[in-house]
């Protein structure tokens, strides 16, 4: 009982406290998450992701996280070289017997600009807004007045201070993102995005103020397909400050080409260091519309002992539904998406 209770108030001080948003390690993929110009940015109609991740098995209910995310082009342009993108995201995070977590639904919309020149550039602005719903069942709780001398009795009233369970609140997310385009299979890419904007209180005790943190993050992206000849390859430095933790991740990910008879594109894999908490390995295979990926944490931060040494796993299946006259198309572009 009191291990439980440890482990509780040491979910309800990282979650609540430090206020540090979910660490997707899959973030190459996970696009619309990190910053909604992301929203309709790449050559599909529509595409659908779902995301989850599992950690920290060395407790009875370990934190997990679950996403699914459509996205795909509401108005488009050709002439304009200009174009509407909308997005509907579902997020879910919980963790410990109380379940205690937040339900997150977003809706975005991005509006995406090319530019002819030398090279084809792209400029795409994005906007979220988030509703978050934070909860967990009090009547899970196990405490020690409520053991009555032989065993435990759920019907004593119990002494514990109460906090409400139900928390609701609103956030934005804003972000801006560039391409610089040498190729229909090369580009460079930079972007910046400012989440949690709203000046939400997130504490769920009564009288108490604790106010949700800003999300600061920016990447540096290139991707080719015809550097190695045989290879693609996607490179990203990405970077997170939510005040007052830092996150540095850069990510490589590799993928050989199939035979183009084969319902398989590509297969590869990828690996990263988060730096001061997790090294990244993954697999990653890629159909012509669809793309499956799994990784794995292993955990090399300071909380080593607490985790066991575990990590966590994360999986990933992105789905794109576009005409068959994109598949063979035979012409080559300067830029994939206009």
């Amino acid at each position: 009982m009191k291990k439980f209770l440890i482990l509780f108030c040491l979910f309800f001080s990282v979650i609540s406290v430090q206020c540090q948003d979910i660490h997707w390690s899959q973030i190459l993929q996970n696009e619309t998450f990190r910053n909604p110009a992301q929203i309709g940015l790449n050559p599909n109609i529509f595409r659908l992701y779902t995301s989850a991740k599992l950690q920290w098995y060395s407790v009875t209910k370990p934190y997990q996280t679950y996403m699914i995310s459509a996205d795909g082009q509401i108005l488009k342009r050709v002439p304009h070289m200009d174009q509407l993108g909308g997005n509907l995201m579902v997020f879910r995070e919980f963790a410990g017997d109380a379940s205690y977590g937040t339900t997150s639904i977003a809706l975005g919309l991005s509006y995406t600009k090319g530019l002819e020149g030398r090279f084809f550039h792209i400029l795409s602005f994005g906007l979220q807004g988030w509703y978050n719903f934070k909860s967990f069942d009090f009547t899970k709780l196990h405490f020690g007045d409520q053991f009555n001398g032989n065993i435990y009795d759920p019907n004593l009233q119990t002494n514990e201070q109460y906090i409400d369970e139900n928390l609701s609140y609103f956030t934005a997310t804003l972000g801006v993102a560039y391409q610089l385009y040498f190729s229909n299979s090369q580009f460079l890419e930079f972007d910046y995005a400012l989440a949690n904007i709203g000046n939400a209180n997130i504490s769920n005790s009564e009288g108490n103020k604790f106010i949700l943190p800003l999300n600061h993050r920016s990447s540096i992206r290139y991707y080719n397909e015809e550097l190695f000849r045989k290879y693609y390859i996607d490179i990203m430095l990405y970077y997170s400050y939510q005040k007052p933790f830092n996150e540095i991740l850069p990510l490589l990910k590799i993928m050989k080409p199939i035979d183009k008879n084969s319902s398989i594109k590509s297969i590869g894999g990828f690996g990263g260091a988060r730096i001061k908490d997790a090294i990244i390995l993954g697999f990653a295979i890629e159909g012509y519309d669809w793309q499956g990926q799994i990784s794995y944490d292993i955990n090399t931060s300071s909380l080593t002992v607490a985790s066991r040494g575990r990590g966590g796993f994360e999986l990933s299946i992105y789905k794109y539904f576009n005409p068959a006259s994109i598949y063979n198309n035979k012409f080559k572009q300067s830029c994939p998406i206009f």
